[in-house]
């Protein structure tokens, strides 16, 4: 499977580097959605590519700390499936 932003124009973040979540604004849809910190970023290092789950995967593990590898590698399917169901991204078969 490989994934892409669903939206037309770029989405905007709200990073508070004290917190565990995001605020993302989807200026198409006018949705705002309070997402985890992976989240985040995986939509974030997604811009204007359509990337595999496993280039998404290897990509969020390099950008956390090892201990979270192998939840990152567990959970990467399931958190796209969840961007989808928000409007935030295209799944390719």
């Amino acid at each position: 499977m490989h994934f892409s932003l669903a939206t037309s124009r770029t989405p905007l973040f709200y990073f508070d580097p004290n917190e565990e979540t995001s605020v993302c604004f989807n200026p198409d849809s006018g949705d705002t959605h309070l997402l985890s910190t992976l989240a985040a970023v995986a939509l974030s290092e997604l811009g204007d590519e359509t990337l595999s789950v496993a280039d998404l995967t290897q990509i969020l593990k390099s950008r956390f700390d090892a201990a979270s590898a192998g939840e990152i590698e567990t959970y990467a399917p399931t958190l796209m499936e969840e961007l989808s169901n928000l409007g935030l991204v295209k799944i390719h078969e």
